[in-house]
């Protein structure tokens, strides 16, 4: 009888879970699942500081440490989202904006409002969530809201499309987005992941969606209050749906996101 089992065990090999790997880059780590991704890539942003006190400051960042995911599994291949998670001192990224005074203030008055936000932890979101650099769109909707712990900080992840036009919801543009802070404030952590789901329209020019259409009538009311309807309907069914349903899977992200310590 053991000698059966031997040979049933050597026949029928069990296969490994995927391992989990951890990358480290300037005092800042993280844990990622090799189901997630072949490699994550730990490096030194340079500072992109805003120039002028006329420009537009939303591609503003200090230098900061950067992750980005290398090969990610079963993400949509023409995401127009980084695959990065930027982690970014808070001093250094509010001097990023110096040459403008109302920016500086602006900036501090975003992380406070964020930091409100992670404490309160609402259920549903309204508006952009507080973000740096400053959004240059719009978040049509807000699904799978998870509030977030890390060590020595906390964030909320989310599902959102942003954009400046109405578009479909699609795979290409939706994103696994994720804003926190360091407890003590120093640091301001942020990605917007790429996330695929079937649910979604598959590209940004695909014709209809959910039985709806893109009708070019700026102001129509009438117009306005059918996205919102399709926005909301495409919103319920992403809520329904199981993190394995998405591609990554959600958890996946929720986990590596989790994982974050930051020892400087």
């Amino acid at each position: 009888m053991t000698a059966l089992l031997f040979i049933l065990a050597v026949a029928c090999p069990q296969h490994a879970a995927p391992a989990k790997r951890t990358a480290a880059h300037d005092g800042v780590s993280l844990t990622f699942d090799e189901a997630l991704a072949r490699e994550v890539k730990a490096e030194t942003a340079p500072a992109a500081p805003l120039e002028g006190a006329d420009e537009k400051p939303d591609g503003v960042y200090p230098e900061h440490v950067a992750f980005t995911l290398v090969e990610l599994k079963g993400a949509p291949a023409d995401s127009f989202n980084e695959p990065v998670i930027r982690v970014c001192p808070v001093a250094a990224y509010l001097k990023a904006f110096s040459v403008s005074p109302a920016y500086v203030r602006d900036a501090r008055r975003t992380l406070e409002e964020l930091r409100g936000l992670i404490r309160r932890r609402p259920v549903a979101l309204k508006g952009n969530v507080p973000a740096l650099p400053f959004a240059d769109g719009t978040e049509v909707f807000h699904a799978r809201v998870k509030y977030l712990r890390f060590s020595g900080g906390a964030g909320v992840a989310f599902l959102t499309q942003a954009q400046q036009d109405d578009e479909l919801l699609n795979s290409q543009h939706v994103s696994y987005s994720f804003r926190g802070l360091t407890d003590d404030g120093r640091f301001y952590v942020t990605a917007d992941l790429p996330v695929g789901s079937q649910s979604l329209a598959a590209t940004r020019d695909t014709p209809s969606h959910e039985g709806y259409s893109l009708l070019n009538r700026p102001g129509d009311r009438r117009e306005a209050r059918r996205y919102a309807a399709y926005v909301e309907r495409v919103r319920l069914k992403l809520e329904r749906l199981s993190p394995e349903q998405f591609s990554p899977g959600l958890n996946l992200y929720d986990d590596l996101l989790s994982s974050l310590e930051i020892r400087k």
